[in-house]
């Protein structure tokens, strides 16, 4: 059984003005095999979104609530109120609840690498890896470009800012505009607003080929020192993980049976309904661009990255994101079922 509730339903501009806001909605349930999950707009939720429109929580014995929520204050405020039990995001989301006194763990592993990409306008003429020989020259092109990410000193913008640094440009040599998320960043790139941006899996994928060229990829054209990273996990707080063991080991087979789902080709026109109808990709090519064998949804796992958590915090710790003084071992901030 699936029930989806409108907890925090703001567009994708609010996620410029919401930093700390609580759910409106109320607890969630505590009774065993219920699960309430917060829904963002991400591409790592098209395999929870499988796994309820097809039944797959359910036959696990999980009754499933769904909560809409957008960005990472509001899921961390919602996780806080225990209005969901659980969600996907950020490790450093689970730092910034342990500064507030929240013990938040991950349990289940959704992105262990990163799997931005970076595309130009097409008319500004950026090389891309086989035009530039290697991944620095292609950054290195970037000097005076205005360069779009979702929200100014956001997560995407420290992407960036980690580029920019390993190959030696100055972080004043970029100028960083926010275009927002999803169409609102893919007109501000083909309209030449900005120059470049980064964008997420089922993002890129709204634009003709004809109208940006693929600059960067960093699922496969970047060292592992900036790849490894674990971009997003599924957390929930310790007491409830040792109230409901059995829930989150099903909930994360379920993820995984959902990941397997949505990359085996019998299973595309199923994928492809739930990308029309949730992530807004309805043409041909922006369907079959987000089901190629090498999308970058590809790199999808509930495996929990260590190194990469770890990577995630101190990149995070040296932005100033996070204090000093709190923990960047992956040992405080993951569970696993006894």
């Amino acid at each position: 059984m699936k029930k989806i509730v409108s907890g925090l339903a703001l567009g994708a501009s609010a996620l410029l003005l919401v930093s700390a806001c609580g759910s409106s909605g109320s607890a969630a349930s505590d009774a065993a095999g219920s699960v309430t999950a917060a829904k963002l707009a991400g591409p790592d939720y098209l395999p929870m979104l499988y796994s309820v429109e097809n039944g797959v929580f359910k036959d696990k014995g999980l009754d499933v609530t769904l909560v809409d929520v957008v960005g990472p204050g509001p899921a961390l405020s919602a996780l806080a109120s225990n209005s969901v039990n659980m969600v996907d995001q950020t490790p450093t989301l689970a730092a910034q609840a342990r500064e507030r006194g929240d013990d938040v763990r991950m349990f289940c592993g959704i992105v262990p690498v990163q799997y931005n990409t970076i595309y130009a306008n097409k008319d500004v003429k950026l090389p891309n890896l086989q035009e530039a020989g290697d991944w620095k020259s292609v950054v290195q092109s970037w000097r005076g470009k205005d360069f779009g990410v979702p929200v100014l000193q956001g997560a995407s913008q420290g992407v960036v800012e980690q580029l920019l640094n390993e190959a030696g440009v100055p972080l004043t040599d970029v100028t960083f505009v926010a275009t927002g998320l999803g169409a609102q960043a893919v007109a501000a790139l083909t309209s030449g607003s900005v120059d470049m941006t980064l964008t997420y899996p089922l993002q890129s994928e709204l634009m003709h080929p004809s109208e940006a060229k693929l600059v960067l990829d960093l699922s496969k054209d970047v060292p592992d020192k900036i790849n490894n990273v674990q971009v997003l996990a599924w957390m929930a707080n310790k007491a409830w993980l040792e109230g409901h063991a059995d829930e989150a080991t099903a909930w994360c087979e379920g993820i995984q049976v959902g990941i397997d789902a949505i990359k085996d080709p019998a299973n595309v026109d199923a994928v492809r309904r739930i990308l029309s109808s949730q992530y807004g990709l309805t043409k041909d090519f922006q369907l079959d661009a987000a089901t190629r064998a090498d999308n970058p949804l590809r790199v999808l796992s509930t495996e929990l990255n260590c190194s990469g958590i770890e990577a995630n915090l101190k990149a995070s710790q040296a932005r100033g994101v996070i204090k000093p003084e709190t923990s960047t071992s992956c040992t405080d901030y993951i569970w696993t079922a006894n």
